[in-house]
């Protein structure tokens, strides 16, 4: 029999509902989804995705397109 051990994470329950909603519409237990990403880590060495500071503008919200068009040419 295969040997197993627990990790134990606090999460906000709004936060889980969701998660676990969006699994089961794809057909994953939460528990596969975790030993999914632990197995990414293992494979890559590292964190599976990019963990970075989102842009600067990306963080602005932006009432119309041209604004936002605005902001991106005076950058430059």
């Amino acid at each position: 029999m295969e040997k197993t051990d627990f990790i134990q994470v606090r999460i906000e329950p709004e936060f889980k509902e969701e998660v676990e909603d969006i699994l089961n519409q794809l057909g994953i237990k939460t528990t596969d989804a975790i030993n999914m990403f632990l197995k990414q880590i293992v494979l890559t060495k590292g964190i599976p995705f990019n963990v970075q500071l989102p842009a600067p503008h990306l963080e602005k919200r932006y009432r119309a397109a041209e604004e936002l068009y605005n902001s991106l040419d005076s950058e430059e």
